[in-house]
């Protein structure tokens, strides 16, 4: 697994952050539509490099629960709890500024936590051998399932 994909979304994140966190600074509404567009750009960019260490980390044949495995993280840990959690914080904050400030400062702990991973020690598996490969036979020695020929099926 590359270092540099790790890089680019602990960088990526920094900044998206940045932008998502000025935007909600902003009092002036084309201020706002600016930095936020840069700031969720910057944080969407992301998504090709999870991809790319998903993809990476594993062996050829786990490469589909890979993805599937991070698709449903990202759910579970994402949008299912979000929105109850954004309620519960409007609701003792009653200022959505403080709110959408609070809410977008954890890209920057999740910008962090990307950083952490550019010092761990990884392996690229994207070329390994699969060690359930499937040998190829000439013939198949097995009956099928209905004791019926092709041929006596034709004739009816």
């Amino acid at each position: 697994m590359s270092v540099y994909s790790v890089q680019l979304l602990s960088v990526a994140t920094f900044f998206g952050a940045i932008f998502c966190f000025a935007a909600f600074c902003f009092k002036s509404l084309y201020a706002f539509i600016a930095l936020f567009a840069i700031g969720e750009l910057l944080v969407f960019a992301t998504q090709a490099p999870v991809n790319y260490v998903c993809l990476h980390c594993v062996k050829p044949s786990m490469r589909p629960l890979s993805m599937a495995m991070s698709t449903v993280s990202i759910h579970i840990f994402g949008d299912v709890p979000s929105s109850p959690l954004v309620g519960v914080l409007q609701d003792h904050i009653s200022n959505w500024r403080v709110t959408a400030l609070i809410l977008t400062s954890v890209l920057f702990l999740a910008s962090g936590i990307w950083f952490i991973g550019i010092f761990l020690h990884s392996v690229d598996r994207f070329n390994e051998e699969n060690d359930l490969q499937v040998s190829v036979t000439d013939r198949s020695n097995t009956i099928p399932l209905l004791g019926e020929t092709t041929q006596s099926l034709i004739n009816l």
